[in-house]
């Protein structure tokens, strides 16, 4: 006969969920190690993520996971892995997701410590990924081992994917398209002072302009790619700065050149130069207005007498949008979270995108909470000297434990 377990009275559940915040945060010592050492595994490239997803799938492993590994190939055939540790049974339909990234920026420039070493310093631990996201692995991996442990009924799952970072096609688009997996509520990384309930899409293009490729001192100005492109970005800029004036709320729409192209030496007209667009929407809007809003920013000049232009469309992501049923679970988050450092935990909008869109967009309640300041100018996420606070993967790990008891509780008492 299969043992099921028992349903625990009020007092009981309260002890449940005090029960999985102590083993939570008994556990600190533990996601320290584990993120030290996934920030110590470079994960920029697939080849290396295939390397950090072992560390993943050992540290399942060892907090008594269900572990299940999946390869699917990204479009210039290279292994994408996904990482499954199931905790109860194995179901299209779990009762929790947390789904997190293994991949990260490259190191980059600018640090004053090794972006791989893991340091250790005055309570915070410094390294690539140590914000996004591989905190967050660590500290879904413990915070569900705990909940699960206090209240060992229905099923708790956490993934680890490795293309959030190209768009997650191969990676939380896979979760959902090709396996199937339908959580009752899905968690993916955030901050540990807000509960973050959507966040702004994106529109990212490459325009192309040609021109005469000749001597400077005899380009005519109509056959000036360099002189058109200037043109156009000045023309981007113009309606960037009008669309910043014109919208309201605390997170607006960004549109910005991140990057140019073109050119070889002094006394050489470009016979080509470059602009990448990066537009950044907020989830009251739509994809295809702000796309069409570039293509009419474009078409001032595009074709015109000496040169053409043309656009390749890069990406096109939408927004996490918040959704009415995204409240019961806020709710308990937010009550978790000041019962562990006594602060209301308030809602965000995030000025990034991420893989949570693809679950929040399917119908999935969807929220982002996890280790790390909110305030990226000081937890310089993806940038040099990228650094996250102990107590916040304390906290987490606790909150998101407690929260999850809840959850559970509230499912299977229904």
């Amino acid at each position: 006969m299969v043992d099921v377990p028992q349903i625990p009275s009020a007092h009981q559940s309260a002890e449940a969920v005090n029960f999985a915040a102590t083993d939570a945060q008994n556990r600190q010592a533990a996601i320290v190690d584990l993120l030290r050492n996934l920030i110590r595994q470079k994960t920029h490239e697939s080849s290396q993520c295939l390397a950090g997803s072992r560390l993943v799938e050992t540290a399942m492993r060892e907090n008594g996971f269900d572990v299940e590994r999946h390869e699917p190939l990204d479009d210039a055939g290279e292994k994408l892995p996904t990482i499954l540790g199931w905790l109860g049974k194995r179901t299209k339909y779990p009762d929790v997701l947390l789904c997190a990234h293994i991949d990260t920026s490259p190191g980059g420039t600018g640090w004053t410590r090794d972006p791989f070493g893991a340091e250790q310093s005055d309570g915070l631990i410094y390294g690539r990924g140590s914000v996004v996201s591989k905190s967050d692995i660590a500290c879904f991996i413990h915070a569900a081992a705990a909940a699960h442990l206090a209240a060992p009924f229905g099923t708790v799952l956490v993934a680890v994917t490795s293309d959030e970072g190209s768009g997650g096609d191969h990676g939380a688009a896979y979760l959902l398209n090709e396996m199937g997996l339908r959580p009752a509520l899905a968690i993916f990384p955030g901050f540990t002072d807000v509960i973050t309930v959507g966040h702004n899409g994106c529109v990212q293009l490459k325009v192309r302009i040609s021109g005469a490729s000749c001597h400077q001192s005899i380009v005519r100005p109509e056959e000036d790619a360099m002189r058109r492109a200037t043109q156009v970005c000045a023309d981007i800029y113009a309606f960037a700065d009008a669309l910043s004036i014109s919208s309201e709320g605390p997170v607006k729409p960004t549109l910005n050149v991140t990057k140019t192209v073109g050119g070889t030496v002094f006394g050489m007209s470009p016979g080509e130069v470059e602009i990448w667009v990066d537009r950044r929407l907020t989830p009251e809007e739509t994809l295809g207005v702000a796309r069409a809003e570039l293509e009419g920013i474009f078409s001032k000049t595009a074709s015109s007498r000496g040169t053409t232009l043309s656009v390749e469309t890069v990406r096109m992501a939408e927004p996490m949008r918040p959704a009415p049923d995204q409240d019961a679970f806020v709710r308990i988050l937010s009550e978790e979270g000041k019962s562990t450092n006594g602060r209301d935990l308030p809602l965000a909008v995030s000025t990034l995108y991420t893989d949570a869109r693809w679950f929040s967009n399917a119908g999935i309640p969807t929220i982002m909470f996890g280790a790390g300041e909110s305030d990226i100018s000081v937890s310089r996420a993806n940038g040099a000297d990228e650094r996250v606070p102990e107590h916040c993967l304390s906290d987490a790990a606790a909150i998101l434990a407690r929260a999850i008891v809840r959850h559970l509780l509230d499912r299977n008492t229904k």
